[in-house]
């Protein structure tokens, strides 16, 4: 009901309802995650992820929950931890063409091109990897990202936002990567 009231416009109406939900159902792992997604919808990063930590320690073993803690982490710029959401996800069984970008989007954010090229390399075919290894690309060239087509796609956003993060920002792609051939 009360992500109902949020989409009708009454969030704060949906969120007394959510947050009396939390109060009801302490133990459940579920009114936290709805509660968390209305938080992010109104751009309360640091709410969510109190409130993701919280439906993670109802539902520990629960891969999505850490997939989706991991990119409130990253976009709060700790990639570090985010990181370590994204491994844990992947122990826990989440698809390689979904963990696989965020951790190689994470990695990127650290610094570690290599290891982020490895992880774009394990995904496969999906969106996000395919525009991890095209900007991965463009750096190793000494390219900017800024100029390509293809990264204006949604499916570059967390990967454009990583190297911004990363120590490479700003700096001239090519020496950085000459071990890169």
């Amino acid at each position: 009901m009360g992500r109902a009231l949020v989409n009708l416009g009454h969030v704060r109406a949906g969120r007394r309802c959510l947050e009396l939900s939390v109060a009801q159902k302490p133990r459940a792992a579920e009114p936290y995650v709805l509660l968390a997604r209305l938080y992010l919808d109104l751009n309360r990063l640091p709410e969510a992820l109190d409130l993701y930590r919280e439906a993670l320690r109802r539902e520990p073993g629960d891969a999505s929950l850490r997939l989706r803690l991991g990119a409130v982490l990253l976009y709060l710029r700790r990639p570090r931890e985010a990181l370590a959401e994204f491994r844990a996800a992947k122990e826990r069984g989440a698809a390689a063409g979904v963990v696989e970008p965020r951790i190689g989007a994470a990695l990127l954010a650290l610094g570690e091109i290599d290891a982020a090229r490895a992880a774009c390399a394990a995904a496969g075919d999906a969106p996000e990897a395919r525009a991890g290894s095209r900007l991965l690309e463009l750096l190793a060239a000494g390219a900017d990202p800024a100029q390509d087509p293809e990264l204006a796609r949604p499916a570059a956003r967390t990967w454009l936002r990583c190297l911004a993060l990363s120590p490479l920002a700003g700096a001239p792609a090519a020496p950085v990567l000459q071990g890169d051939k």
